[in-house]
């Protein structure tokens, strides 16, 4: 007696959810994304999307929402000039690496820069200091602070905890393309220090088995990427399921 189980992986990278009715607008015409969310970096978990420019600087950046500009950062480092936007929904949006900001917003940046003579400078504004209209333009893209290259860097926070959370879950993009799955190994995780993984050798010129008998404790592993479009950038892949769709007993 054999208990066979088909399990399939679900591996998808934009993931619509609905997890509110709310959605917002792209903050950039070019929609490439060229980094996702919670992608392992050197140091940390990418904690939003970049959106890629083609190279160039200086494309419209715009708020995804009605709502006003709550900080203004400005730094050598990190994400360089950077514009946080509060929305009535109860979110943070966060513009990043950019070149410059929109003339209402400079203005009164100015002002500031002249009363306290500082190039570097981390601001939270008054509550309607600068209201801003969805799809306003706010500020240009760039390629200030830790940046290695022209392109958008994009969040979308929780007001309360500034927790960032995937902003693909609040824009209107539909994943269309497959995810490619390189390979998939299981590993024996049964009395053994070091992981071993299960060989499962092809047979030739014979139709291979769609069973493999594994061990009562076992791990997964696997490799592979995931596309906007067929010829885009391989992105890291943002989520993993693992369903068992038939568990029962064949003789």
């Amino acid at each position: 007696m054999i208990l066979r189980k088909i399990l399939i992986l679900q591996i998808p990278i934009h993931v619509i959810l609905c997890f509110a009715q709310q959605q917002f607008s792209f903050p950039i015409d070019t929609i490439d994304i060229t980094g996702n969310f919670g992608e392992i970096r050197n140091s940390h978990f990418h904690q939003g999307i970049d959106f890629s420019t083609k190279g160039k600087e200086n494309l419209p950046v715009k708020s995804i929402d009605e709502g006003y500009i709550y900080r203004i950062k400005i730094s050598s480092k990190g994400y360089g000039k950077a514009l946080y936007v509060h929305h009535p929904s109860g979110w943070l949006s966060v513009y990043a690496h950019l070149n410059s900001f929109s003339d209402k917003i400079q203005k009164l940046l100015n002002q500031y820069l002249i009363q306290t003579n500082q190039n570097e400078i981390d601001i939270i504004l008054k509550k309607d200091s600068i209201p801003v209209k969805k799809n306003e333009i706010i500020a240009y893209s760039g390629n200030t602070g830790t940046s290695s290259g022209p392109h958008l860097h994009f969040e979308i926070r929780d007001e309360l905890t500034e927790i960032p959370i995937n902003p693909l879950f609040y824009l209107p993009f539909k994943d269309t393309t497959k995810p490619n799955i390189q390979k998939i190994i299981f590993y024996n995780l049964s009395d053994t220090i070091s992981p071993t993984p299960i060989i499962h050798q092809k047979i030739k010129n014979k139709k291979q088995s769609d069973t493999l008998i594994i061990p009562p404790i076992t791990g997964i592993a696997f490799s592979g990427h995931d596309k906007m479009y067929p010829n885009g950038n391989p992105n890291n892949i943002y989520k993993i399921q693992i369903i068992f769709l038939l568990s029962k007993k064949i003789w």
